[in-house]
């Protein structure tokens, strides 16, 4: 609260900028639901995390107990303690100069939670948990010259430096990427390109298909789904949350070798009732890029804009601007002039269309998308830029 009215302050803009939100319809879940549904995270976390952080408990214990003798039941001459004596002099200046300290933050990577339980160790206290084992533990680092100013610094030191095991599996799992997974360290995962794996701003509407993103030389290839937009079965949709009323959302995108009625583009999607995207398709020998609107049950299908050349293998560029209700949807090649596909006026069905169809919730979204097919698809999106903008000069 405290941040949250700092922040206020410091915020010099008078703009306000709502957050709509449908609340779905809440219903008590079956005993199978609850257990499909748990028995998936936990698969899930075994799997993928449990392995990552089996691994670095075994690393762990291997330094704590073995030492250049041998095995060893004491912690002073084991690895992990000749490891904490060389990073002693970079936590001196933050007042952690004491090599326990060090051995306990390295333990600390496995959970944070291991920190204390860590020291209990090294500094001999069995019963840390007891309020005269507390008592015993703070008598030894008051001698050791480790006082409250010392420990604020490891508890703000705790709170800020690497993630723990569990983290950095998981961040490897959602982005597909090693370098992202150890970016996340240093704050600097916020940027909407691929060259180190999905940002974290991008969900899937539903479980994706096999296979259905990876990633190839700072590209993000995405395999087309087998069903459309209008389906409860169209999987491979890459979207994130439209933050604002007014935005402008752009994809760069190899222009992919397309067969009849396939498609690769972009889309404002709300859920498989109400959606509008832009999109290269190919028709016969002709291959445009069109704007299509999903209305409930309707198509619209906007006047298709035709290449005089064949657009394929091509560095195109397909975009959207928003301001409130009005949409116009462009295309181009990179680094030359945009030319307007479509624009379109009072898109409000974005919000409020399909509740009599059983609509699912979602949210208002904006994203990449692929129509397959029977035949396979793969698109590569070099990029994906999403800018808010504050009025209608900002172009």
């Amino acid at each position: 609260l405290v941040i949250a009215w700092i922040t206020s302050k410091l915020d010099k803009t008078s703009e306000m900028k709502p957050l709509l939100i449908e609340l779905p319809i809440y219903k008590l879940p079956s005993l199978y639901t609850v257990y499909v549904y748990v028995w998936e995270k936990v698969k899930d976390f075994l799997s993928k995390a449990g392995t990552t952080i089996f691994i670095a408990s075994i690393v762990l214990w291997l330094l704590l107990n073995f030492g250049f003798q041998g095995f060893t039941e004491n912690v002073s001459t084991s690895f992990a303690a000749g490891l904490g004596r060389l990073l002693v002099p970079l936590l001196v200046p933050l007042g952690l100069g004491f090599w326990q300290i060090a051995v306990a933050l390295l333990a600390g990577i496995s959970a944070k939670e291991v920190v204390v339980s860590s020291m209990g160790v090294l500094f001999g206290m069995s019963n840390l948990n007891s309020a005269a084992g507390a008592s015993s533990l703070q008598v030894i680092l008051s001698s050791m010259g480790f006082g409250a100013l010392n420990a604020y610094c490891m508890m703000l030191f705790c709170l800020l430096y690497i993630p723990c095991f569990a983290t950095l599996a998981t961040i490897k799992k959602e982005s597909g990427s090693r370098a992202y997974m150890w970016k996340a360290d240093m704050g600097n995962a916020a940027e909407e390109t691929f060259a180190d794996g999905l940002p974290g701003e991008f969900m899937t509407p539903r479980p994706p298909e096999k296979d259905a993103v990876r990633f190839e030389n700072g590209a993000l290839i995405l395999k087309g789904s087998t069903h459309p937009l209008a389906s409860v079965r169209a999987r491979n949709i890459l979207v994130r949350r439209q933050s604002a009323f007014c935005f402008r959302a752009e994809a760069e995108l190899t222009v992919p070798e397309l067969k009849d009625g396939q498609e690769a583009g972009i889309t404002c999607y709300y859920d498989e009732n109400t959606w509008v995207c832009c999109y290269f398709t190919k028709e016969g020998e002709t291959l445009s890029v069109q704007v299509k609107e999903h209305i409930g049950k309707e198509d619209i299908c906007h006047p298709k804009a035709v290449f005089a050349e064949n657009p394929v293998g091509g560095q195109f560029v397909l975009g959207v601007e928003t301001e409130y209700l009005h949409r116009r949807f462009y295309c181009g090649k990179v680094e030359e002039e945009k030319e307007t596909v479509a624009e379109l006026n009072n898109v409000y069905y974005l919000c409020d269309e399909g509740i009599s169809m059983g609509k699912r919730f979602t949210g208002a979204m904006v994203g990449m998308y692929g129509y397959a097919g029977d035949a396979p698809l793969f698109i590569r999106f070099r990029k994906f830029d999403y800018q808010e903008l504050s009025n209608k000069n900002e172009k």
